[in-house]
Parts: structure tokens; sequence; C-alpha cells
């Protein structure tokens, strides 16, 4: 895996991966289309947004013109600067990475690289997601239930879920970032609240079932987007000072990272 664990400046990501060169000078690749982008070196020691043009989804401004409508006072200027505010995407479900519209990774990114604003994306499809509350419970199971839900109680190996989300998910996830790597600057935050749960909650039998799927989904995600987008910035989720922010929590945390199965 490449990269190594560093504050940032976010509330919620404590660990930053960079897949970058070390090559001194600008790198000048040819793209698909034929074109010679050049693309700078990564340095994890600099803040990959700084002086960068965010760029805001029209999608999510279309989302969000349904409450101004209805919106009024401070509610309604709030919502009006949040449709002109750039924000992360998440790509939270395997039908978001294929597409021509900004709702997903490809419309996403083909608009980012016309328009030269830097985007920020959500990966987000681990099998047994979200082990803890099951409130954001994903579409990819270790074991799934007759109505496709996750069997959380099953305590096997979680081969199967891992081959669904290597193949339908980051390996596709993978192949649409090479395209854009140099055109579009990108950062991506690698699967939210997952290690934290590990780090907490293993006395729930769903996480404890959840072991496999988080510690090798992860290692994969990071090793394959950084090898397909090596000038994208990656950040390893760590929650959030209200959760983490103990000492035994977070010593449980690094403990989890160190271990990976790089």
């Amino acid at each position: 895996m490449a990269g190594n664990l560093a504050n940032n400046g976010g509330n919620t990501d404590v660990g930053n991966t960079d897949g970058g060169n070390t090559d001194n000078g600008s790198t000048d690749e040819s793209t698909d289309e034929g074109e010679t982008a050049t693309c700078d070196d990564v340095n994890p020691l600099v803040n990959p947004f700084a002086g960068k043009n965010f760029y805001v989804n029209p999608t999510y401004q279309t989302n969000l013109d349904t409450s101004i409508a209805s919106a009024s006072g401070s509610t309604k200027t709030n919502l009006e600067l949040m449709r002109e505010t750039g924000s992360a995407y998440w790509i939270d479900v395997k039908a978001k990475l294929h597409g021509t519209g900004t709702e997903s990774l490809e419309g996403i990114l083909t608009d980012a690289a016309v328009k030269g604003d830097m985007v920020t994306f959500m990966v987000y499809d681990l099998p047994n997601r979200d082990c803890n509350a099951h409130a954001s419970n994903g579409e990819i199971c270790c074991k799934y239930n007759a109505d496709l839900t996750c069997d959380y109680s099953y305590s096997g190996p979680c081969d199967e879920g891992l081959n669904e989300y290597k193949t339908e998910y980051i390996d596709i996830f993978a192949e649409i970032l090479g395209r854009f790597d140099c055109l579009v600057d990108i950062a991506l935050v690698i699967e939210p609240d997952s290690l934290p749960n590990l780090a907490t909650n293993l006395a729930n039998p769903s996480c404890q079932n959840s072991v496999q799927s988080y510690t090798e989904g992860i290692t994969y995600a990071i090793n394959t987007l950084s090898a397909a987008a090596p000038h994208a910035t990656l950040y390893l989720d760590g929650a959030h000072g209200g959760w983490l922010g103990w000492s035994d929590n977070m010593a449980a945390f690094v403990d989890i990272v160190n271990d990976l199965p790089y």
C-alpha cells in the first residue's frame, strides 16, 4: 500500500495515501484522446487542494433546487450558498461508475476535465458495509439473505463478496480513473467509517464477521486505485475526534492500519 498516515485539515479523514511519482519535475503522459497532459508530482507534504477550483456538481445543484424553491430566510440563503460550493460525491453503488451524466464517476470526470476543476469522490461499497449501525449498509455482502440484504451473522470467509467488490466495483473504478489521471485533479476518500468500526465495535458480531472484508478490501482498493491514477491523492478515512479522539480508540485504529495486509 502506497503512502503513510498523516493528519490533515478535514474532520473526517485522518490518513492520506498518495500514489505519486518521486521524480523531480513533471511527467508528460499521452492520454487516450491523443493529448499530452502535464502532471505535477504528488508531494504528501503539500495540501493537494490549495489553489484549486473545486467541482460543483450539476446533479447536486438540481437536487438542491427543489429545497431552495420551498425554503425562506436564512435557510434559503444557506442552501443557495451550498448550491455554488464544491463538495465530494459519493460513489456508493456500482451503478454510479459508468455513465454520461453527472451522477456517475465517469460523467463527473468528463465534465470536470472540460471545466478544469478538482473533484473529490467517496469510495464506499465494501462488502458488509456499515457493520455496526446498518444505517448505510450497501449492495455487496459476504453472504446474502434471500432478499439480497447482508447476513451479518455469517462468520465464514468473505471470498465471494470480496471478489465482487474487486471485480465489479474497484477494478472498474480504477479503469475509469486511469483515463483521467493528469487530466483532472482527483482526491479519493477510502471507505468512510469502515476501519474505525473495527477499532471500536468488534464486540458487535456484525463487525467481527466483517474484518476480512474491511481489511482486505481496503488494502486492495488503495493499491489498485493508486496504481491506476498515480497522481490522485488518496485519504484513508479515520472518522472524527468524537469517535477516535480517545487515546484507546486511536491506538486501536493505528494498530489496525499497521496490520493491514499490504
